[in-house]
């Protein structure tokens, strides 16, 4: 019913001016509404589709000795203090509370934001990345503390970035460094891991970074750490945790829970994130 049916003094079935002209166009529109449907074209199901494939269980690598080696598929996790309830959160790509008005621009777009999410202990497509080389290491070969590399996402199209705080470029709600995902790797997105305990840093350069532990993700240029923020950001996805660089210190000059991380992976005997073991299916008796 259009709006001069709703004036008219006659009920609706009498018909009344450009009567054939509106029932023509009543019976267009619901034939490209399933001509829509049918392709999958629908802002709801492209946005149902968009989500479920973000939202995915991921499988990581699998570490057979326990080490984190270039191209390793793993996930960037906070731990929490220890003894302390709060949950874990993970690093993942995130959209904005208002992607669903230009979702085809934001896929193909070059800069994206990440966020802190809570993890419920499977991984998923966003939450997934990829250790990059930047020094010529092939894949492979183990990551070791103070080795610069390169954090990308899990198909390897975007980096993890970060800069120095300016006028015009910083986090959106603590106004640390701003951390994002650029698609050009360059200086601002080399990345290095440190030694959880300050005390063994200089004991432990160069060795290699061992997966499922506590460790400081530091940037290389602002020589700032990854740091989960305590300010809430409404997102796609919900209400997550802002991520900056920016290392904060208690009275022994040690890493605060906020800048502690682990690289989390599948190791085989580990309780975080054990092998799933795949048992063998009876074979059915041939007749």
């Amino acid at each position: 019913m259009n709006f001069s049916q709703l004036l008219s003094p006659y009920s609706y079935g009498v018909r009344i001016g450009n009567w054939y002209e509106d029932i023509a166009l009543e019976e267009e529109t619901l034939k490209n509404y399933l001509v829509k449907r049918e392709r999958s074209e629908l802002l709801c199901q492209r946005v149902g589709d968009l989500w479920g494939t973000l939202n995915a269980k991921f499988e990581l690598s699998v570490s057979r000795d326990g080490l984190v080696h270039f191209g390793d598929r793993v996930m960037v996790v906070n731990p929490g203090g220890q003894g302390v309830g709060r949950p874990t959160f993970s690093m993942a790509m995130s959209l904005p509370e208002d992607a669903i008005h230009d979702l085809q621009n934001l896929i193909c777009a070059d800069v994206q934001s990440v966020t802190g999410g809570e993890f419920d202990g499977v991984p998923t497509t966003r939450g997934s990345f990829m250790i990059r080389s930047c020094d010529g290491s092939h894949n492979g070969e183990v990551l070791r503390y103070g080795q610069p590399f390169y954090l990308s996402t899990a198909d390897g199209r975007l980096f993890l970035q970060s800069d120095r705080v300016s006028f015009r470029v910083y986090a959106e709600k603590s106004r640390h460094c701003l951390v994002n995902l650029v698609s050009t790797p360059s200086h601002l997105t080399e990345w290095k891991i440190q030694p959880f305990d300050p005390r063994s840093r200089m004991e432990l350069e160069y060795s290699a970074v061992q997966a499922n532990s506590r460790i400081i993700f530091t940037h290389i240029k602002t020589n700032q750490n990854l740091s989960l923020e305590e300010d809430i950001i409404r997102t796609a996805f919900g209400t997550e945790r802002e991520l900056s660089c920016w290392s904060r210190y208690d009275s022994h000059r040690a890493e605060t829970e906020d800048n502690h991380w682990m690289i989390l992976m599948s190791v085989p005997g580990d309780d975080i994130l054990p092998v799933q073991v795949v048992k063998d299916q009876p074979c059915k008796p041939c007749y």
